[in-house]
């Protein structure tokens, strides 16, 4: 049994992305396995394209790298049905210069919530209906920010918005785990302006997969 509570989070995000390199072998196993070229431990990478769909848009951080063969902690493909033998090949990206945030309220997430088809067969005299779950709706954050215009993460997370382009998110945990994000962030810039609160900016942050890469430092 284990209670974790959030205080002493960061989240963070990377002001680069290099250009796309391609990767090939991937593994049947957890965690993945890849071939690549220039990857390093520790490096933090994002899948653009793959064979394997269930492998577009994930993000995460390299671990062991040995003759060009890299893991990719956190991502379990040993599911021979979702990743199909044979196909794990497709493009990646290294994320680097990460800039986090200090002066944070809230990260409220929404969305997530599942898709359901309903149906009934006309035959059924009880005209009874079913669901079958088909999927998710997308997911985002939003940060509530103390406003402070000399800190770092200001004009880097307003230069982020402008771009309009996917990067990687960063949720440090208190005790070291990492969760990383493929999405983009949208840095609201207005000043709300009420008498006795602070003033504050919100970034919001839209993910494009189903859920994080969870990176435990155990």
């Amino acid at each position: 049994m284990a209670v974790t509570f959030p205080d002493g989070s960061v989240v963070g995000f990377a002001t680069t992305i290099s250009a796309a390199q391609a990767f090939s072998d991937g593994t049947n196993a957890d965690p993945l396995d890849i071939t690549a070229t220039g990857l390093t431990e520790g490096s933090v990478i994002a899948v653009t394209s793959a064979k394997w769909p269930g492998l577009v848009n994930i993000a995460t951080e390299v671990g062991a790298v040995d003759a060009g063969v890299a893991e990719l902690l956190g991502i379990d493909t040993s599911d021979t049905t979702l990743y199909v033998p044979g196909n794990g090949a497709g493009q990646l990206v290294v994320a680097s210069n990460f800039v986090d945030f200090s002066q944070q309220g809230e990260l409220t997430p929404s969305g997530g919530e599942p898709q359901t088809y309903n149906g009934k067969y006309l035959e059924n005299p009880l005209g009874q209906e079913f669901q079958i779950p088909i999927g998710q709706t997308a997911r985002s954050s939003a940060l509530t920010l103390d406003y402070d215009k000399e800190l770092p993460w200001y004009k880097a997370a307003k230069a982020q918005s402008r771009k309009r382009q996917p990067t990687v998110i960063r949720i440090t945990l208190p005790n070291g785990d990492a969760i990383y994000e493929w999405g983009y962030l949208h840095f609201n810039g207005s000043l709300p302006l009420t008498s006795g609160q602070p003033i504050k900016n919100t970034a919001t942050f839209y993910f494009q997969s189903a859920e994080g890469t969870l990176v435990a430092r155990a």
